[in-house]
């Protein structure tokens, strides 16, 4: 994960399109305290299939020992 100040950002807006297009996370951060994560869209979308997937898998095993939860 890349880490930019909101300095960094205001002087080279560019840094966090970059970063995303290279696949990188980006921390941002204001006086050294992180306030915001910037996530590449295709890294939120594989994550929500990978999440979905063990969603299956968790509905499966409980119908498998007869649980309702």
């Amino acid at each position: 994960m890349t880490t930019l100040t909101t300095r960094q950002i205001t002087r080279e807006p560019g840094l966090i399109s970059r970063e995303l297009r290279a696949g990188n996370e980006v921390s941002l951060t204001f006086h050294d305290r992180p306030y915001a994560r910037v996530v590449p869209h295709a890294q939120i979308e594989q994550e929500r299939a990978q999440l979905a997937d063990l969603r299956r898998e968790v509905e499966y095993l409980r119908s498998q020992i007869g649980g309702s939860n």
